[in-house]
């Protein structure tokens, strides 16, 4: 069902999860998305004086329904334990960060904020008498004492495996030498001999890694070095008495352990592959980070602000369930492209019940509905609904509000634009009961400035006098206005005039 107000309504993206089991109808009542809602408004507001104050106050009602929520609904929709409860914030503006956290204390508990991450965004940003912002804040909070944490790692620096791994094998392949012995005598296999060398006359014990034990085949410490020295990692020194070393290679190490500052994920640059025109959108390298270190396979990644939707796309490569939401039925379809073309999924309800595909739930589907949407979000629709593309700038468009380019038209590169040639149709669009003569006048002053051959209008209805101009002005001009209906793009019945 559709939740929200009637004025605000939020609209679903799911993925069925994998598993045999359904996500519980609780996560789809009412009263937990109810304060995302709330928050539009305030966001409307935000570029008023007190902006800081409402936008924490807004987002203050979300965080605690998810809170709430969060770990009693997704526990009963699969063997999911507290201590995979575990949400991040990330967070713009970075003069907001101490509000942010002092909310987020209140609600989490201060004892369960774990991490502030600076991510870089940005290499540098040109600010009157202020340090320039080139970074964002994420907040990490867990809810409980356990939580899913993964580690990730950071690649070394040329710098540091130039000036550390100094020896080179046959191969060609970097390596240093480390201890391969612990601090202390122990009375175990571990403080025995190995090939005639007794680790206990220095006053230490064999200490195979961890990681590197784990590898090898059971046994005793004795037929864990027997395996290293076996497959080349151990390395014997030319002085006598010199104790054997373990052989570590650069291509083989982790990495550094990740930590706070991050500055290794760059934003996405103007020609980027990934980029969608989203004003907040995030690499998916960063999610991948994120999703990668604070979930497991088949576990349930929710983002109820997902905007252009890098978190489900993240979520989905990765082998996680997920869960969208969003406010913008623009957002939401703008999602559902991005899944099926970037992760070849399906928007079916037949496949996304035997967890092969996804369904969009909510969107405006009525006449009476699409009447009350904002208008900027109205004109998004339609655009998108004849498969068009919405313009960037919305006010100033100069009376075309987006553009259809035909599959014929070849890639162009062109700076700052979409890389398409000069093929394209104009679309206008008008949230009026019946489009009039003047507004037809319009679009054909357009049509003529930008000397195209068709162009597009979409309205609720036309008159008789806008009808006719339009068959006038293709007898005098050759080029063709097709008018469509949202009566037209709701039934479907729009393909013959599309062609």
């Amino acid at each position: 069902q559709a939740f929200g107000s009637d004025r605000h309504p939020r609209y679903l993206l799911r993925r069925q999860p994998r598993t045999a089991y359904e996500i519980p109808r609780c996560l789809c009542r009412f009263d937990l998305y109810r304060p995302a809602v709330q928050l539009e408004p305030q966001l409307r507001s935000i570029l008023g004086r007190n902006k800081g104050k409402t936008l924490v106050r807004g987002q203050a009602r979300i965080d605690t329904s998810l809170y709430r929520l969060h770990a009693p609904a997704l526990r009963r929709a699969a063997p999911c334990p507290e201590k995979y409860r575990l949400f991040l914030f990330p967070l713009r503006l970075a003069r907001l960060s101490l509000r942010k956290k002092i909310m987020l204390d209140q609600i989490f508990g201060e004892n369960f904020f774990q991490n502030e991450i600076i991510w870089k965004r940005t290499s540098a940003h040109s600010s009157a008498k202020r340090y320039g912002p080139i970074h964002d804040n994420i907040f990490l909070y867990t809810k409980g004492n356990q939580w899913t944490w993964n580690q990730q790692f950071q690649p070394y620096d040329k710098s540091y495996i130039d000036q550390n791994y100094r020896n080179v094998d046959s191969n060609g392949k970097k390596w240093k030498s480390t201890d391969l012995t612990g601090n202390g005598i122990r009375n175990g296999e571990s403080g025995q001999p190995w090939r005639g060398i007794n680790p206990a006359n220095k006053g230490r014990h064999w200490a195979i890694p961890k990681d590197i034990a784990m590898t090898l085949s059971n046994g005793t410490t004795q037929d864990k070095l027997d395996a290293l020295d076996a497959a080349g990692l151990i390395y014997w020194p030319s002085k006598e008495n010199g104790m054997p070393r373990l052989k570590q290679y650069a291509e083989d190490m982790a990495g550094i352990p990740l930590q706070t500052l991050w500055t290794d994920i760059a934003p996405i640059g103007a020609h980027a592959t990934e980029r969608l025109g989203y004003p907040t959108q995030k690499p998916l390298s960063l999610l991948d980070r994120i999703i990668k270190a604070s979930s497991n396979p088949n576990d349930i990644v929710l983002d109820a602000f997902c905007g252009c939707g890098t978190a489900l796309v993240a979520a989905e490569n990765l082998g996680r369930q997920w869960i969208g939401i969003d406010i913008s039925p623009t957002a939401c379809r703008v999602m559902a492209k991005r899944m099926r073309d970037v992760c070849g999924m399906k928007e079916d309800e037949k496949l996304w019940r035997i967890g092969c595909g996804f369904v969009v739930r909510d969107l405006p589907w009525s006449e009476k509905q699409l009447r009350e949407i904002p208008p900027f979000e109205f004109e998004n629709w339609a655009v998108i609904a004849l498969g068009g593309i919405p313009n960037k700038a919305q006010v100033g468009d100069m009376g075309i509000d987006g553009r259809i380019y035909p599959v014929s038209a070849t890639p162009k590169k062109k700076e700052d634009e979409l890389d398409f040639m000069d093929v394209w149709y104009p679309i206008q669009v008008k949230q009026k009961d019946k489009v009039g003569r003047p507004d037809i006048d319009s679009f054909e002053a357009v049509m003529i400035r930008e000397d195209r051959q068709k162009g597009f209008f979409v309205s609720f209805d036309y008159s008789s006098e806008a009808i006719t101009e339009i068959q006038s002005f293709f007898k005098k001009t050759g080029k063709s206005i097709i008018a469509l209906t949202v009566k037209d793009i709701l039934d479907e019945q729009i393909a013959y005039k599309l062609a």
